[in-house]
């Protein structure tokens, strides 16, 4: 029964972080989109830098970073060889 309700936990951990993958992904594509659309609507390509410093790379580099890092999490636990 223990093991039954461990392996439905990692189970759960596992559908979660896949699910944060995908949301954090979909963040990092949903920024760039904002990001080209303004440059569109402005004409200016340093709009956004003007606004948020120069912090808007790493924010949208850190968004799709997060979501990587947890694909790579999920995957280091879904493919575990424990044998």
């Amino acid at each position: 029964r223990e093991s039954r309700s461990f392996c439905q936990a990692w189970y759960v951990f596992c559908w979660a972080l896949l699910i944060s993958l995908a949301s954090q992904c979909a963040a990092g594509v949903a920024l760039s989109r904002v990001h080209a659309r303004a440059v569109d609507y402005l004409g200016d390509r340093r709009v956004f830098s003007r606004v948020v410093g120069g912090s808007w790379p790493l924010l949208t580099g850190g968004t799709f970073g997060v979501g990587l890092g947890l694909g790579l999490c999920s995957a280091l636990i879904v493919f575990d060889d424990p044998g």
